[in-house]
C-alpha cells in the first residue's frame, strides 16, 4: 500500500510490555489418573486482563503444578480484530512456555457477545502461533514485518501478495480508532483488546454511550479513506486457497461496517460539537435519537444491506442455526436509526 499505516508496533519493546489480552489457562494439579480416587485431573479456567506469563507460570510451577496457555487471537468483539494484541499475547506466551517449561500452548479463538469479526482476521494469530511452535527464536520484528507476507503465502495463498496485508491494515485502522478514543499514545498495549468492543464496533452496537471527547471529524476522515483504499487493494487479489471468493466477501463486508461506524462516529461529533469550546467539553455524545431524521434514515438502509450481506456470507461457510442470534446486533442497530414518526395529538 502507498499510504502510511496505522500500525504503530516498531515502537514497542516486548520485554517489558504486559500482556495485550485477558487469557484463560488451565491449571493442572500434579495428580495421575492411577492415584487420583475420582479418575480425573482437576482443572480451573480463569480469565484476567493484561496478565503476564512470566509471573503466573512461576507461582504455579513453584506449586509443583503445570500449566497450559491459552492467548488469543483477539479478533472478537470487534470488525477487523487487534492484530497488535494477538500478536503480543501470543509471543509472550510462548516465551513464558519456553522459560518456564509450560506443558505447551493452544492459540484460541474466542468469540464475542455476537460475533461480527470474519475468520480471516483471527488468522494472524493462528500464523504466528504455529510459526513461534516451529522457532521460538522467531524475532519480534520479523513478526509483524513479514506476517502479513506469510498469510498470503501460507493461508490465502494469493499470488498478488495483498489480502494478507489488507486483513492487517484493517485490524491496525481500527486499533488506531480505539487508541485515538483513549488519548492513548501509539504503541500503547494496555487494554487491548477492548474487553467491552472497540470503538467502531460500539458505534455500531451501542453509538450513544461512545465517549467522543477524544475523536475528531478529521481523524474519521482519514481512517475512512483507508479504509476504501483497503477495499480497492481487495480487488487485485489472486487467492488460489479454498473459499477464496467467500473469503473476500467476508473482507469486504467488514470494511463496508467500518465505514458505516466511521460516518455514525463523525455525524455524532457534527451534532455534538460544543460551540463554546472554551468552556467544559468540546464535544458531547447527543446520541441518535438527535442525528437528522435523513441521515438516520440512509444509515439504516445501509444497515438493511449489510443484514442481507451477512446473511450471504452466512450461510455460505458457518450453519444456519446460529445466524438470527449472531444477526441480533445488527438488526438491533437497524432499529435503533429508523427515525420515528411523529405523532399526531
Amino acid at each position: 500500500m502507498t499510504q502510511p499505516s496505522f500500525n504503530h508496533n516498531k515502537t514497542l519493546k516486548p520485554v517489558t510490555k504486559q500482556l495485550a489480552k485477558p487469557v484463560k489457562y488451565i491449571i493442572q494439579q500434579p495428580l495421575s489418573l492411577a492415584t487420583s480416587p475420582t479418575q480425573s485431573i482437576p482443572s480451573k479456567a480463569v480469565t484476567y486482563a493484561d496478565y503476564d506469563f512470566q509471573e503466573w507460570t512461576r507461582d504455579f510451577h513453584n506449586q509443583g503444578a503445570m500449566t497450559l496457555l491459552c492467548p488469543g487471537t483477539a479478533s472478537w468483539n470487534s470488525l477487523a480484530g487487534c492484530p497488535e494484541a494477538s500478536v503480543c499475547n501470543i509471543y509472550r506466551a510462548v516465551q513464558a512456555v519456553g522459560e518456564q517449561g509450560s506443558l505447551g500452548l493452544v492459540v484460541a479463538h474466542w468469540s464475542g457477545s455476537y460475533h461480527l469479526t470474519p475468520h480471516p482476521f483471527s488468522w494472524p494469530g493462528f500464523m504466528v502461533g504455529a510459526g513461534l511452535a516451529w522457532n521460538t527464536s522467531t524475532h519480534w520484528d520479523y513478526l509483524h514485518n513479514s506476517l502479513s507476507d506469510l498469510l498470503d503465502t501460507h493461508i490465502f495463498l494469493d499470488f498478488a501478495g495483498t489480502i494478507g496485508r489488507v486483513i492487517m491494515e484493517l485490524g491496525y485502522a481500527e486499533t488506531f480508532v480505539l487508541r485515538s478514543s483513549r488519548g492513548q499514545e501509539p504503541g500503547d498495549l494496555s487494554d487491548l483488546p477492548a474487553q467491552d468492543g472497540s470503538t467502531l464496533y460500539r458505534l455500531l452496537t451501542d453509538p450513544d454511550n461512545v465517549s467522543l471527547e477524544n475523536l475528531s471529524v478529521d481523524m474519521f476522515g482519514r481512517v475512512t479513506k483507508y479504509i476504501k483504499k483497503c477495499q480497492s487493494n481487495m480487488f487485485q487479489a489472486q487467492l488460489k486457497c479454498e473459499f477464496g471468493e467467500m473469503i473476500i466477501q467476508e473482507l469486504q463486508l467488514a470494511a463496508d461496517l467500518m465505514l458505516t461506524a466511521c460516518r455514525i462516529g463523525r455525524t455524532l461529533i457534527g451534532v455534538g460539537v460544543n460551540p463554546n469550546s472554551n468552556m467544559g467539553l468540546a464535544v458531547i455524545n447527543l446520541g441518535v435519537c438527535n442525528l437528522p431524521p435523513t441521515f438516520r434514515t440512509d444509515i439504516a438502509n445501509k444497515l438493511l444491506a449489510h443484514i442481507e450481506q451477512y446473511k450471504g456470507t452466512w450461510l455460505q461457510r458457518h450453519l444456519p442455526g446460529g445466524l438470527q442470534n449472531s444477526l441480533l446486533v445488527l438488526t438491533s442497530a437497524l432499529h435503533r436509526f429508523v427515525p420515528t414518526e411523529p405523532q399526531n395529538d
